[in-house]
């Protein structure tokens, strides 16, 4: 394959196979997020859904990245928001701040057959026409890569709202209900876009994560039950979870540093290749401290994605205290852009990530 804006393209991806084959226990991954004029990522979904305006916003910002050698790929994949899943299943959608909206379905307690996979859909054949459009018109340039669905869990939150966390108790049959038919249509959807785009020496390339994974390893998150107790976590979130994760060979799982008390069941989860750990700001642990309580608590062959501060980075990787078999995101709070670094001094920073070892 060639990538025209990710000169080291080849060696990436080698890293990134390593890594799953869990050959890089005493090695790390880092992906920077810099500016300074040279890497906007501002208006990376400012222009949705205009799939056209989309696409170009997707070149410029890889073109310009193209000279940082840093271990993130440059996927481009359909993005119109969280809310246009809704859609998938019948709920109304509105684009708007860069992003879609979800009209959550009323009734859905009572009548839940409403919310019913429609591949049919306009949403649906949105995200159809933009893959398509991906396709035909990136020329080698970057890497396009299947769309991204969440877990039943997080869309079941959509078409409900808020609603969703006393249904848990007053309606708990009718979530599990849901949830079940809800998978069902995820596993149709993604299955149909998979289809789209062949796999790549045995693996999928993911457009939020900018990465590669083994066989079709899908997503599974929980943002909802963040706001959960553990044992709400067991009874309705993990075996949907289990299921999703089964049903795709592999999978990586979404969670916030504000769902810490899930991280047992997690542990626990079959089939599970990497948990990525997204920071919430009003949460005190974050960074390596963050990192190095979650990997007391799950196998040590589990990878773990984190985000860390660029001064704390450099300073334990010149250390040699940063644990290994792991994907450093290099980001300032909340995954806001490096205003400090330029491109040449990222790779510098990377040319020591190369030659890391525990």
């Amino acid at each position: 394959m060639k990538v025209e804006y990710k000169a080291n393209f080849q060696q990436i991806l080698q890293r990134y196979q390593l890594l799953w084959q869990g050959d890089m226990q005493d090695k790390i991954l880092a992906r920077i997020q810099v500016r300074n004029g040279q890497v906007q990522r501002d208006a990376f979904m400012a222009n949705v859904p205009d799939i056209e305006k989309m696409f170009d916003d997707y070149i410029d910002f890889w073109q310009t990245a193209a000279k940082l050698e840093d271990d993130t790929l440059p996927v481009i994949s359909p993005s119109f928001g969280t809310g246009i899943e809704g859609g998938y299943f019948g709920a109304g959608v509105k684009f708007g701040e860069a992003t879609s909206w979800c009209e959550p379905i009323k009734d859905l307690m009572r009548h839940p057959e409403k919310a019913v996979y429609s591949p049919d859909s306009d949403s649906v054949n949105l995200v159809r026409k933009c893959t398509k459009y991906y396709i035909d018109n990136n020329q080698d340039r970057c890497i396009v890569g299947p769309p991204n669905i969440d877990c039943p869990v997080d869309i079941l939150y959509m078409l409900r709202g808020s609603e969703i966390y006393t249904d848990f108790m007053d309606n708990p049959e009718v979530i599990k209900q849901l949830l079940k038919s809800i998978a069902d249509g995820v596993r149709q959807f993604r299955d149909e876009m998979w289809e789209m785009i062949p796999l790549y020496e045995g693996g999928t390339f993911n457009g939020w994560m900018n990465w590669w994974v083994p066989q079709r390893t899908g997503l599974v998150g929980a943002d909802l039950f963040c706001s959960c107790s553990l044992g709400t976590y067991r009874e309705f979130g993990f075996p949907i979870h289990q299921q999703m994760a089964k049903s795709c060979g592999k999978a990586w799982f979404h969670l916030h540093n504000l769902g810490l008390q899930l991280v047992p069941a997690i542990a626990e989860m079959e089939n599970l290749l990497c948990l990525e750990l997204s920071e919430d700001p009003n949460v005190e642990i974050q960074g390596l401290e963050l990192l190095n309580k979650v990997k007391s608590q799950v196998p040590q062959e589990l990878v773990i994605k984190v985000a860390v501060r660029p001064k704390e980075f450099v300073e334990a990787l010149e250390a040699g205290t940063l644990p290994g078999n792991t994907i450093y995101d290099v980001c300032e709070e909340n995954y806001q852009d490096i205003d400090y670094w330029d491109i040449d001094y990222a790779n510098s920073v990377m040319d020591k990530v190369r030659k890391y070892r525990i």
